[in-house]
């Protein structure tokens, strides 16, 4: 059965993307998705989407966060529950990213 939270985020994947380029661009930063199936990928794409969209992604000592940046942290934040599911990080608020 579909809950409320399920539907909106369905909503949201059909209605907003991550531009291919964009997607390629942050793919070839991270090499360890390149063990991915087709599969895998999609649903690590559509992840990140959500990740990017309910959670608040700042940067500390004065680092920008532009596009890039924040789809590479999703990334590297989505990888690990990309089995699991997004509401395993449902306590998260924001994620905090120095510079180094």
């Amino acid at each position: 059965m579909w809950s409320f939270r399920q539907w909106r985020r369905r909503r949201f994947l059909r209605r907003h993307g991550i531009a291919q380029t964009q997607w390629r661009r942050a793919w070839q930063r991270m090499p360890l998705l390149d063990g991915l199936t087709e599969d895998e990928a999609r649903r690590l794409r559509e992840l990140a989407q959500l990740f990017i969209h309910e959670k608040s992604l700042e940067g500390a000592q004065g680092l920008e966060l532009n596009e890039h940046r924040r789809l590479l942290v999703a990334l590297q934040a989505c990888l690990p529950i990309l089995n699991l599911g997004l509401d395993w990080y449902r306590g998260w608020v924001s994620v905090v990213v120095y510079p180094d």
